[in-house]
């Protein structure tokens, strides 16, 4: 494979659509309506298990095990932040989620709402942490 730093994922998408490159890394928001329209073809979901938005594509997983690489976003806050004011954000979150058109939006770009509190996400970020510096080591990558 030959790496092509694009200047963002519109220009990606467009080769990829147009046939200039073979293949493209992208996340499922971005390119999940081109292959519902069979425009793309899906090959693997980087994400541990297969996404709710594409159940047909395989997680990469299933064919190596242990793969994994899965965007995430979070919520954030300065440091200090009473824990009741935390406790009441995660309770508004995980209400607006349950929400039929909140649910709706988020399947169609390829999310799926994990709600675990400040906790599980430290957990989750120093684990990536440790995860992609190790590639970058292995890889040899610098600045």
């Amino acid at each position: 494979m030959t790496h092509i730093a694009y200047r963002g994922t519109g220009p990606a998408i467009n080769d990829a659509l147009g046939g200039r490159v073979q293949e493209q890394f992208g996340g499922v928001p971005a390119l999940i309506q081109h292959v519902k329209s069979g425009r793309l073809r899906g090959v693997g979901v980087t994400t541990e298990h297969r996404s709710n938005a594409a159940p047909d594509i395989p997680a990469i997983a299933e064919t190596l095990p242990g793969y994994e690489a899965s965007l995430w976003f979070g919520i954030w806050g300065p440091k200090g932040v009473p824990k009741t004011v935390v406790d009441r954000w995660i309770k508004e979150l995980n209400r607006i989620v349950q929400i039929p058109e909140v649910q709706e939006r988020m399947a169609w770009e390829g999310l799926d709402p994990v709600s675990k509190g400040p906790e599980p996400f430290r957990r989750v970020i120093a684990a990536d942490v440790v995860k992609w510096r190790l590639v970058v080591e292995q890889a040899s990558l610098k600045n």
